[in-house]
């Protein structure tokens, strides 16, 4: 997780989304999802840098959005769930920033994996 300065929890700010999808989409709406991110982190004064995509261990899908500027983790969890994060994983984001605990956004991967780069300004 990139990171920078800190929040009003003592959190450091991030540069990078993580979004879990436990579902497959047909690749024709993929497209239509990375508009959907970019215009989500528009609205919130973030730009996407890039968007990366990997197979999760459940045969859905994880994002990594890189965003410019850094915000606060509250709002990078509220983006994720608006950006259909998986919603068990949104409520245990939320109960890590409250416990202030800095790995707070953990996505698991399976050792090997390799991202693929599907958006890249």
């Amino acid at each position: 997780m990139n990171c920078k300065k800190t929040t009003q929890h003592g959190l450091s700010r991030i540069t990078q989304l993580k979004i879990d999808w436990d579902f497959k989409v047909r690749p024709s709406l993929r497209r239509a999802y990375v508009d959907s991110i970019i215009r989500v982190c528009r609205s919130q004064g973030t730009r996407v840098r890039r968007i990366q995509v990997n197979r999760s261990e459940h045969g859905g899908q994880h994002y990594r959005v890189d965003i410019e500027p850094s915000i606060d983790p509250e709002l990078a969890v509220e983006i994720q769930a608006v950006l259909a994060d998986d919603p068990m994983r949104v409520g245990f984001c939320k109960a890590r920033i409250k416990s202030r605990l800095t790995q707070w956004n953990i996505l698991h991967e399976a050792i090997g994996v390799r991202l693929r780069t599907i958006y890249k300004e």
